[in-house]
This record gives structure tokens, sequence and C-alpha cells, in this order.
């Protein structure tokens, strides 16, 4: 694995024709085994494949020793642990003796005498530890799930029910369906369970259906509660589909909201929904008004000339930083990215000259 490591790791390297050499080296001095670095050392004429070779034989010799070692060893077992892998008859438990069991002192809450705990006790009949098991397994049942009673079509059982919004002021879909015959626009609102119109709506559209009390609670996303009217079964048109569906009535004249009930079973067309906007927005006014500060392109700074003075300066020539051999061909292509885009120009002399820092978000891929 080693080898195959160093092999790896210099493969982008221009060794050459001292590739084996190399490997070798650094085979003899990155070894842990201090006694079979001295062997390879004392070789003369020593080759990769036989520093190799040499290696591989004194590593399984040392774990041959190793294992003769191990088997030779003899373990001592002594005859007062015999009880050790039996149940213990003070605690019920495994893996000490009774003589040294932590409930020696300690009373019986079933039979009082001293010496066991209740859980080991002999006189408890097979009857009271089965039912004692029971009700162990009972304390340890978890929920781990709870199915809404609100996922019927009525909703009378629900306690609270909380809504997104109802004033229908912040952005937000809408869709147009036909409650008993007329159209009401409708909010759309995934994160209410009941759906709910005004009292205004209901006094055009559905005052002749009669409300029926409801012991609902709503409230809405900043806690305040929404009042009601009541509730009432209609019937809902959306586009070819038709349902008899429950809804409540508000007493203020709030907006018109469509829950997730109506939306499951009325099977609304997502790609039909759209949102209203009033017109363009302030940040899209600023945005067209601006749009060559926004484009993709990088912009730049035409026909200006900038010195930078500093007394007692002079200029400094460094020799440019070496660009690693795996790396080269792409370091390349990046600066030439960087010319072709303006960022860069190519120059012939200089006074100053700094070496080149790599740019992270350009070479990062190359590691």
């Amino acid at each position: 694995m080693f080898v195959a490591a160093l092999r790896k790791l210099a493969e982008h390297c221009e060794f050459g024709d001292v590739l084996e050499d190399t490997l070798r080296d650094r085979l003899v001095c990155g070894l842990r085994n201090e006694a079979t670095q001295k062997k390879l050392l004392s070789e003369s004429g020593l080759t990769l494949k036989k520093a190799f070779d040499v290696s591989v034989a004194m590593e399984m010799a040392s774990k041959e020793a190793q294992q003769l070692n191990i088997t030779s060893r003899i373990h001592q077992v002594a005859s007062t642990q015999s009880n050790v892998a039996g149940p213990c008859f003070r605690c019920g438990k495994t893996g000490h003796l009774s003589s040294t069991c932590w409930c020696k002192e300690m009373n019986c809450h079933h039979c009082g005498k001293k010496g066991h705990v209740e859980r080991a006790c002999r006189k408890k009949t097979s009857t009271d530890k089965d039912k004692e098991m029971n009700d162990k397994k009972k304390t340890k049942k978890y929920v781990k799930a709870v199915e809404s009673a609100s996922t019927s079509e009525d909703e009378s059982d629900v306690h609270t029910v909380h809504v997104m919004s109802v004033d229908g002021k912040s952005g937000c879909y809408w869709v147009t369906p036909k409650l008993e015959g007329h159209p009401v626009k409708m909010q759309m609102d995934t994160g209410s369970q009941a759906s709910l119109v005004s009292y205004q709506v209901y006094k055009q559209c559905l005052r002749h259906l009669p409300l029926r009390p409801s012991d609902t609670v709503f409230k809405a996303y900043t806690g305040h509660k929404v009042h009601m009217k009541g509730m009432t079964d209609i019937t809902v048109q959306c586009k070819d589909q038709t349902a008899k569906l429950p809804v409540y009535v508000t007493k203020g004249n709030f907006a018109s909201i469509m829950g997730r009930l109506w939306i499951n079973a009325l099977r609304v067309n997502w790609l039909e929904v759209r949102q209203l906007s009033d017109g363009s927005s302030q940040l899209q006014v600023i945005l067209d008004k601006n749009e060559e500060v926004f484009c993709e392109e990088l912009g730049s700074m035409k026909d200006i000339t900038v010195k930078l003075h500093k007394p007692g300066s002079k200029p400094v020539f460094m020799k440019a930083r070496t660009v690693p051999y795996a790396i080269r061909d792409k370091v390349e292509a990046d600066l030439d990215a960087l010319v072709k885009s303006g960022v860069l120009e190519p120059v012939t002399t200089s006074e100053w000259v700094a070496p080149m820092a790599y740019l992270k978000q350009h070479v990062t891929s190359a590691h």
C-alpha cells in the first residue's frame, strides 16, 4: 500500500529515469520499523524491487512472531469465578459474583428479607414476573406518528386552526372558484386546514344556507384570534370539478382563504395559479435604470492612468513563483481567460514585478 501511494504521488512529477531510485529512497525513509530500515540501509546495490521484497518478508516475520508469543501465554482462571457466567441470585444480573454484589445489604420489597432485591426474589410467581415485564414494555412505547383528526371533511373536531393571513395585502396566490354558482376570488393558504369566507361574501352568495355553530378556534400567524359567525357546507366548482365542502364564515370583512382540505379535494392545477402584482417594484425600476452596472460582464474604467507615489520607495523586481506541474495547464488557462475578459493585461516590461498569487476561486478545482 505504501509503495502504491508513492507511485500515485509521483504520477505528475517529472522524475524520468530516476523514478525507481527516488521511490526506493522514499520507501526506506518512510518505514516505521527501525529494524527493517537498518536492514535495507545495510544492503549494497539496493533496488526498489529488492527493498520491497525485504520489507514484506520482515513484516510477515514480525507478525508471525507476535502470533507465536500470544498463543504461548498461559492465563490462569480462578476457580472462585466459575459462577460469574450465571445470573446473580441477589440482583438477577450477570458479570459478577454473588459475594461481591451491591444488593447484598438490601431488603427485598416483595418478601421483606435481606440479601436480594425484588427483581431476583425467588418467592415471586411467574405470573407476577410476566405482569412486571409487560408494564415495563408499555412504559417504553413511543408515539412515532400522530395523524390529525382534522383530515376528515367534517372539521368540527378541530380545536385550533392556524391561517397564514386574513388581510389579503401580502403577496400571495389567488384562484377564483364558484361558491354556490357565484365566482369568489380566494387566497390559497397551504398553512391552513380550513377554508374561510367573510360575512360580506356570505350575505351576497350564501345567505340561503343556514350557519351552524363551531367550537373551532382560528388564529392568524401573529397569534391573534379570528372570530367566526359559524360554518356551513357549500357546493364548490373549480374548472370541471364539483365538490360539497365545509366553509367557515368570519365576522370581519377579511379576504377569502382556500385551505388544504379544498386544495386536496379540488386538485388545483398549480400551473394555472398566478401571483398578482400592482406593477413593477422599486427594485425592478432600479435594475432597469442601471442595466449596465448589473450585467454579467465585468466593467472597466477606460482612458484613466493611475500612479501611486510613496517617498523613498524603490522599484522591486521579484522572481516568478514555480507553478506545480499538476496544475500548470489549468493556471495557464485561467490566466488566458482573465486576459480575455479584461481583468489582466499583458505587458513586455515593467519596473515593478511581484510573484503571481494563485487565485483560489480559479485554481481550487485543479487540486
